[in-house]
């Protein structure tokens, strides 16, 4: 079994993966914060863009394979700027 095999088997599609990472890539050179929190935008990011997309694309009756690995650049790169905020505000949370 390669790599990617490996992957799908556990739910990851090698192509909206590397949509994620690119849509992370992308938001994460604007955080300011923590390496904590950094780390927790890039996996919300990926983790996001792989487990979302195919449920947007479906909702949105999406099929095109470039238009799904598009959706999962957006889900990658607003994963972490929804995610930034929240983070934020609890590692503040915790220092107190």
């Amino acid at each position: 079994m390669n790599l990617q095999e490996y992957l799908l088997t556990l739910g990851i599609e090698t192509k909206l993966f590397i949509g994620g990472v690119v849509g992370t890539i992308a938001g994460v050179s604007g955080i300011k914060g923590s390496w904590i929190a950094k780390i927790g935008t890039v996996f919300t990011g990926i983790g996001g863009a792989i487990y979302l997309t195919p449920l947007v694309a479906e909702l949105m009756s999406i099929t095109n394979e470039q238009s799904r690995i598009g959706i999962a650049v957006l889900i990658g790169y607003l994963g972490i700027t929804g995610m930034q905020k929240i983070l934020l505000k609890k590692i503040e949370e915790w220092k107190q």
